[in-house]
């Protein structure tokens, strides 16, 4: 029994290029992100007490 009627395949490298791409534009936001902002620890990897009232 065929499910599909159609051939059912995606041509991934013909836009390889375009994936390197955004991958490339994704990790160079995050890291200008990164430095810009700096980490935000809290308590837990800080160390210490935190108290609310």
């Amino acid at each position: 029994m065929e499910f599909f009627s159609h051939q059912t395949s995606y041509p991934f490298m013909a836009t390889r290029k375009v994936w390197y791409t955004l991958s490339a534009v994704l990790m160079v936001v995050s890291l200008a992100s990164f430095f810009t902002r700096g980490l935000n620890l809290t308590i837990d990897f800080t160390g210490g007490v935190s108290a609310e009232a």
